[in-house]
């Protein structure tokens, strides 16, 4: 039996750092992902796995910014024998037998961890965990800089995944440390981690830990000031607790309770939908406010060149992509953010295959479609429920963008794989939120009918399958101002194949 190594820690907190230095000791890692500007040594992760985990998220109707912790008894539903499945088949195949010591990291394991495990187990190898934490004011700082997370909501997901990854790792063979110990001392703690797991190295400690060196903590910590007095407190406590080294699982459980407690306390007010707090999550911004991509807060690395080549490999080995037409809507006196919307559009790594202007002005736009409407609102959603549904009929897909609203270089192309892979009905996506203190990315959850019938959290930039719209009724222009929550409820009442992609792209 092989011996597996599992790097669970939270996001921003040293995971990669230490999984470079393992595998400079001798321990098998796949480095699969690009290294960054966030990561200048390397993720140290296998991005198919990325996938499982995201699809197993959205089956659960979750995501990885959900500060609540994974239904209870997640693990043992039926519907999770697929994905323990696909995963030992993929250990089975990255880690054959001969691999005596290997490891994985991603910090989705703080919540996965059962299921990594079970499909280990399965596949012969026998596993560990090493529990790496970080600084939660500096981990925060980090995920507010590349996600865009606000400070509370940070920190109170630094305090779910970490009360998560110690319950859940209780009954393996594991052991503890900081990023900050890491940095300061790696040629004590890699003997340590060793011999507390009951492991040996192979390779010259010394030599693995050389290219470790304190450039890699480079954010700043977070002010404390100002932030909720519960949520500091139990920040605070938990973090005195990993330091101390103070592992007793009486406290934890206190701990795990008391972030169960303040997590029910917003989900109890988020029920009500926003009619307690109705500009909770930041202050309105005035509904002709254009999307800009350019300042969106996403990770450069999914718009670069690595990652064009990425996808158009991907393209290469599908074939033909799902043929999309576009219709842009355009009131009065949004000359300005139409041609924004083009330029977004014309730019795009797969561009859609007919773009149509629906617009209230006379616009003279060479080689665009371009459709008069009356200036009236309901004159617009006559024209462009009959134009989706003409549409239609020769198209794969159809979408509306209204004008002023942008889409990342990346958006068509990534839509377009997951429609070829997927034979989705429809399609949608993470979202930016502009907002004049800076924008923020909405992260939807999964498809879900039961919060589908309650609100329509969809959004905006929705793909519908040409067939599968004409075969609910199209969309309905005496639905004005809702017609496509009407047609998505149609589309859930046929059982409509749905896919979410979670990225924000527009």
């Amino acid at each position: 039996m092989s011996d597996a190594i599992f790097i669970v820690g939270y996001y921003r907190s040293g995971t990669s750092a230490l999984s470079g230095t393992l595998e400079k000791a001798g321990v098998k890692f796949y480095n699969d992902a690009d290294a960054n500007e966030h990561n200048p040594l390397g993720f140290y992760e296998i991005p198919e796995l990325i996938q499982l985990d995201v699809d197993l998220f959205n089956r659960l109707g979750v995501d990885w910014t959900d500060v609540r912790s994974l239904p209870a008894g997640w693990a043992e539903r039926p519907d999770m024998a697929s994905f323990t499945a696909r995963l030992d088949e993929i250990l089975r195949r990255r880690f054959p037998p001969r691999e005596r010591l290997w490891g994985l990291k991603h910090p989705h394991l703080c919540r996965t961890l059962p299921l990594y495990e079970r499909a280990a187990r399965q596949a012969g190898h026998s596993p560990h965990v090493v529990h790496i934490f970080r600084d939660p004011w500096a981990a925060a700082s980090s995920q507010a800089r590349k996600n865009g997370l606000t400070r509370a909501h940070a920190l109170l997901l630094w305090l779910s995944y970490a009360t998560d990854a110690e319950r859940q790792a209780r009954h393996l063979p594991r052991t503890w440390l900081t990023y900050q110990e890491l940095l300061a001392d790696p040629q004590a703690q890699l003997p340590r981690i060793g011999a507390e797991l009951g492991l040996t190295f192979k390779r010259d400690l010394r030599a693995a830990c050389a290219h470790l060196n304190g450039q890699l903590n480079r954010s700043e910590n977070l002010p404390s000031e100002g932030l909720s007095q519960p949520l500091r407190r139990l920040v605070e406590a938990t973090w005195a607790a990993i330091q101390a080294r103070h592992f007793d699982p009486g406290l934890w459980d206190e701990l795990t309770e008391e972030t169960a407690d303040l997590v029910g306390f917003l989900n109890e007010i988020g029920a009500s939908r926003a009619r307690a707090l109705p500009a909770f999550g930041g202050a309105a911004m005035a509904a002709e406010a254009p999307r800009d991509v350019t300042a969106m807060p996403r990770p450069s690395e999914r718009t670069d060149e690595a990652a064009k080549a990425r996808l158009l490999a991907i393209q290469n080995q599908i074939g033909a992509l799902p043929r999309l037409t576009v219709l842009l809507a355009a009131p009065a006196g949004q000359a300005p953010a139409v041609t924004q919307s083009l330029e977004s559009l014309r730019a795009q790594w797969a561009p859609p295959a007919l773009i149509k202007v629906l617009a209230a002005d006379a616009l003279s736009l060479p080689g665009i479609e371009t459709i008069t409407v009356a200036d009236a609102p309901e004159a617009m959603t006559r024209a462009l429920c009959a134009a989706l549904n003409d549409a239609a009929r020769s198209a794969d897909y159809v979408a509306i963008l209204n004008a002023g609203d942008m889409i990342t270089p990346d958006g068509c192309l990534r839509m377009a794989l997951l429609a070829a892979q997927s034979q989705a009905d429809l399609l949608y996506s993470d979202e930016i939120v502009p907002r004049a203190e800076g924008a923020w990315i909405r992260q939807k959850p999964g498809w879900d009918v039961t919060r589908l019938r309650q609100a329509a959290y969809l959004g905006d930039w929705v793909w519908y399958q040409g067939e599968a719209l004409l075969a609910a009724g199209g969309f309905d222009e005496r639905r004005a101002g809702a017609e496509e929550y009407d047609v998505q409820l149609r589309f859930a009442a046929r059982g409509a194949r749905v896919e979410r992609l979670p990225e924000a792209i527009f």
